[in-house]
């Protein structure tokens, strides 16, 4: 947009017609100008007045009962915009966990280039935010700078996965620990217990066994590898189990007495005469 041009001098004025009409409405302006003046000092003291006494209502006016509600309003819309600032926080708290969420299952994979098209899967999808690029630089540019969750970190990812009650991802996740390290005893045992879970008592019990077999004195290996034979119907080897567990430590005899998951091994005299 430009700006217009303004002229700097008037225009010339040939003949003394002009120069006299010029004259009498400048005397006309001033005489409007000084009549203005007069007329915004009347106004002036008015609102000095009207002022004083609407501050003197006010005063008379201005009971505990009014400041009590005033007060209390003031207080309510504090708590409103208190909220509002509050739940937007909590938004943004959310986002930024859910996104570190999408992460962490993005490359818990086991294989890097599993990883990187998981990564350029939830970039694409706008599922994840990166707004300074380092993400997508890193997924393009240098694929082999993507980290992968080791083997302990699926264990974790596991373990918390069974404790929100999310079993089929424990089992993803206890498999992708074991791909890293097949001879960890307490993955197995979580492994075979998480498929107990599910039913799978055939797999259940192979991982079990697998567990006490590497560590034989693995003592919730043989913990759960009773659950699984008396699941399994082998109810003298899941005493047998337990009495492993018992001598590898005697204090899990009251353990196994307060564990509701034994209830129907009180049927069996071999059991109560081990926990008794």
């Amino acid at each position: 947009m430009t700006t217009p041009e303004i002229r700097a001098t008037p225009p010339k004025l040939d003949s003394g017609v002009e120069l006299l009409k010029l004259d009498i409405e400048r005397d006309r302006l001033r005489a409007e100008i000084e009549a203005r003046r007069r007329e915004l000092d009347l106004k002036e003291r008015e609102l000095i007045l009207q002022e004083g006494e609407i501050a003197t209502h006010r005063a008379a006016n201005f009971t505990p009962i009014r400041a009590a509600i005033i007060a209390g309003a003031t207080a309510i819309i504090g708590a409103v915009i208190g909220a509002l600032l509050q739940g937007f926080s909590n938004l943004t708290l959310e986002k930024s966990k859910l996104e570190s969420s999408l992460i962490l299952k993005a490359v818990a994979t086991g294989n890097q280039e599993d990883a990187v098209k998981n990564l350029e899967f939830l970039l694409n999808t706008h599922l994840i935010e990166d707004k300074e690029g380092k993400l997508r630089h890193a997924v393009e540019s240098a694929p082999q700078s993507v980290a992968v969750l080791p083997a302990e970190e699926y264990v974790r990812s596991g373990i918390a996965s069974a404790q929100g009650g999310r079993i089929d991802d424990a089992i993803v996740a206890y498999r992708k620990a074991l791909k890293l390290n097949s001879q960890d005893a307490m993955t197995y045992n979580l492994l075979g217990y998480a498929l107990l879970q599910k039913g799978n008592v055939g797999e259940a019990l192979e991982n079990l066994k697998t567990s006490v077999k590497i560590d034989p004195q693995y003592v919730w290996g043989y913990y759960n590898l009773a659950l699984a034979l008396w699941a399994a119907g082998e109810r003298q080897e899941a005493i047998e189990a337990l009495k492993s567990v018992i001598k590898i430590n005697p204090n899990f005899k009251a353990i196994i007495a307060d564990d509701k998951q034994f209830s129907q091994f009180h049927a069996q005299k071999d059991f109560r005469a081990l926990i008794h």
